[in-house]
Order: C-alpha cells, then sequence, then structure tokens
C-alpha cells in the first residue's frame, strides 16, 4: 500500500489523519518503507479501505493541539 507524501506528518514520529464514519478523525502513528517523489510504501499502521487525509492534515492538526493544549497544559 502506498499513499501521497503529503497525507504524512513528520514530526516526532511518522502519522498520519483518518477519517472515521462518523465524520471525526482520528491520528494514527505508521511505519513507511519505500518512497518516490509522490508516494510513500505503508509498511504498518494502516488498514485496506480506511480513508486517509490527504490534504489539510496539518490544519486538523493543528486544531488538535489547539484543543489539546487548551486542556491540560504544562506549566514549569
Amino acid at each position: 500500500m502506498a499513499i501521497p507524501k503529503s497525507a504524512i506528518l513528520f514530526e516526532k514520529m511518522k502519522t498520519v489523519w483518518i477519517k472515521k464514519a462518523d465524520e471525526t478523525f482520528e491520528q494514527r502513528m505508521i511505519e513507511t518503507g519505500i518512497e518516490n517523489k509522490e508516494l510513500v510504501e505503508i509498511i504498518s499502521g494502516l488498514n485496506e479501505g480506511e480513508i486517509i487525509v490527504t490534504s489539510g492534515a496539518y490544519l486538523i492538526n493543528s486544531e488538535f493541539i489547539l484543543k489539546s493544549g487548551t486542556v491540560k497544559r504544562h506549566e514549569h
């Protein structure tokens, strides 16, 4: 299985956002393999038939960070 590079968030770990049946999103850690300029092989973390966010993943991720950041903040 291969997905567009634009779907992958490269932060501490490689993740993608999956669209769930109830119109919500789930972040999923993935393991990648061979890649070219456009596509990346997925070794583990995804299942056939899942809907992957290929455009707007950074926006969903930013919204998630904003919402989770307001719930619990670590102060020094």
